[in-house]
């Protein structure tokens, strides 16, 4: 990961503050990989589960390096700065870099529909702010403060995405970004493999409410069971589909499109869902409350174009695939399935999906009740790989729908190749390391 320093002359005076034993020079960029390094950045090795960044010193120095960071004593390079913890170093870097700036800043979290609300509150407000985003999904205890080193005087406004897959990682997160501005998409039962409970998982995401100042602005789904409880001194605003609130949302699916009234505006979205129902009801409140006109938050919603992987609708050849690929849980899946099952009546439905992960004590009983659940839909054969779907396939109904399992990636891939038709529309969706991307070009462009 690399960005460029937005303003480099500034960040080198700041590290020239911190370590004054650092002959300032000329800065580009900030860099975590050894492998993108240009001349002028500024390199930080990270430990990770399979890497260490430090092996690779000798090769960002030689790439021209201006300042290198270093747990380990390098005497021999002058541009090494010693510290006791390159994460500590960043995070202390990012911290200070995000004061110098004193913008809105808006930090969006949730278990599900982060990066789709993040890009479509993009859309809409980017004719009327110059934003910084958090790139793609660099959301991270990692990403994310790379992220903000972007950050220059031209920004008026920025939108941070906020990830976690364990707890305290949204303090870490809250304390760099700073945010005025929270939004919290839904809470749901991911990352169980260290939350253990949703409870937790409730716990951690209230964190960027807490965080927000007076003044600042929370913005409250009132349909999530959690949500509603979390407490914050900043103003609430809220969103619901079911409840009184200050943003009222309706949704209606017909035969040609998707149809969401916020408050008796009408707005035909620009792909089937009621995910991106629910993003776009977020996204209506948050704009209209920075000023933005109904008309325009209307006219740039209903030209939004839906992220890959995110329920994507493909066609290869003589082929039609609905891309959910991006990652998966037990809400998202069953979200994804039950808009898939509706979309081309008369044709056949046919479901591949990869095992769900990072879901600790619970992966046995969400498998299966994702089983549980494709047998109310109108699917008629579903394909699973994984070690992990073998539960799903045992509670699907054999009787009604076809079923098949795999454990072995080449020995799905060649089944499909032999039995997919014309006749018929297909939905992938797993977890993200599943690569059940991978399977649209390995299956439908052979």
């Amino acid at each position: 990961m690399r960005v460029v320093l937005g303003n480099p002359q500034l960040f080198a005076e700041m590290l020239g503050e911190y370590f004054p034993a650092w002959k300032p020079k000329p800065l580009t960029g900030f860099c975590i990989d050894s492998r993108k390094i240009l001349p002028g950045d500024v390199y930080l090795p990270l430990k990770g589960l399979h890497y260490d960044g430090h092996d690779f010193i000798n090769e960002a120095d030689s790439k021209g390096a201006a300042v290198i960071f270093s747990e380990r004593k390098l005497p021999e390079l002058p541009p090494v700065i010693q510290v006791n913890s390159t994460r500590e170093v960043l995070y202390k870097l990012a911290a200070s870099w995000r004061n110098e700036f004193e913008i809105p800043v808006i930090g969006i979290t949730g278990s599900n529909g982060k990066t789709s609300t993040k890009e479509l509150l993009y859309q809409v407000l980017t004719p009327s702010y110059n934003i910084l985003k958090t790139e793609a999904n660099f959301n991270s205890t990692i990403g994310l403060p790379v992220s903000v080193f972007r950050l220059n005087a031209a920004h008026d406004l920025a939108i941070f995405e906020m990830g976690t897959n364990s707890p305290g990682e949204m303090e870490i997160l809250t304390s760099i970004a700073r945010p005025t501005s929270g939004l919290i998409t839904n809470v749901h039962p991911v990352h169980l493999e260290k939350f253990k409970t949703v409870k937790n998982v409730a716990r951690e995401k209230s964190v960027l409410f807490s965080s927000l100042p007076q003044g600042g602005k929370s913005f409250v789904n009132l349909d999530d069971k959690y949500i509603p409880k979390f407490e914050t001194s900043a103003e609430r605003i809220t969103f619901s589909f079911k409840s009184s609130a200050d943003f009222k949302g309706s949704f209606m699916t017909t035969a040609q499109e998707d149809v969401l009234t916020v408050n008796e505006y009408t707005i035909h979205l620009p792909q089937r869902g009621r995910t991106l129902a629910q993003n776009a009801l977020s996204v209506f409140a948050l704009s209209s409350s920075l000023g933005i006109s109904n008309l325009e938050i209307i006219q740039r919603i209903e030209t939004f174009e839906p992220l890959a992987g995110r329920g994507e609708v493909l066609t290869i050849g003589p082929y039609t695939i609905v891309d959910d690929t991006y990652n998966s849980n037990l809400y998202s899946a069953k979200e994804g399935l039950k808009t898939f099952s509706k979309i081309k009546p008369g044709v056949r439905h046919i479901a591949i999906l990869g095992d769900m992960l990072e879901l600790g004590d619970s992966t046995e009983l969400h498998h299966r009740q994702l089983g549980h659940f494709i047998n109310s839909l109108n699917i008629s054969g579903v394909f699973c790989l994984g070690e992990y779907t073998a539960y799903t396939a045992e509670e699907i109904d054999a009787a009604k729908k076809e079923v098949y399992h795999f454990t072995s990636r080449e020995e799905l891939i060649l089944f499909l190749r032999k039995y997919i038709t014309r006749d018929a529309v297909y939905y992938l969706k797993g977890s993200r390391s599943m690569k059940m991307d991978k399977l649209i070009q390995e299956v439908f462009s052979h």
